[in-house]
């Protein structure tokens, strides 16, 4: 039997929200990623406090890839603001920005979780529509 217009219609609509779902997950993995990275950061910038001038450190150059180097004027961060500029910062504004990241990041999850749910629900509502009824 042929599917009317009404079932491509509705098969149509399934496909999109697949798509959508899928999409909708992959950015909240994403998402999650970036919240552990920042709360990694926020215990990093807790250290802080206790490096000392002329402390040995390991500086991160690349993922899993570091040089050692002697600490500097304790306590001064240095934030790229964009275009190559960069500027210094205490370790409480650092703190700051990121906590302010973290809430951002959370938000964005909290959204992408109500998109999902809400695509989720219609996804349910037409593959009811797709299943046999009884007579």
């Amino acid at each position: 039997m042929a599917a009317t217009a009404m079932e491509k219609e509705r098969m149509l609509e399934a496909e999109t929200l697949n798509v959508q779902l899928e999409g909708i997950e992959r950015r909240l993995q994403s998402l999650a990623r970036s919240r552990v990275q920042a709360r990694e950061l926020l215990t990093t910038l807790d250290a802080l406090p206790t490096i000392v001038e002329g402390d040995e450190i390991l500086v991160p150059i690349a993922t899993g890839l570091f040089v050692r180097a002697k600490a500097g004027v304790a306590g001064a961060l240095f934030v790229n603001v964009g275009d190559g500029v960069t500027v210094e910062k205490s370790v409480s504004d650092v703190r700051a920005m990121v906590s302010t990241q973290i809430e951002q990041i959370v938000a964005q999850e909290n959204e992408g979780q109500q998109r999902f749910e809400s695509a989720l629900a219609r996804m349910s509502e037409l593959q009811q529509a797709f299943e046999p009824k009884d007579a």
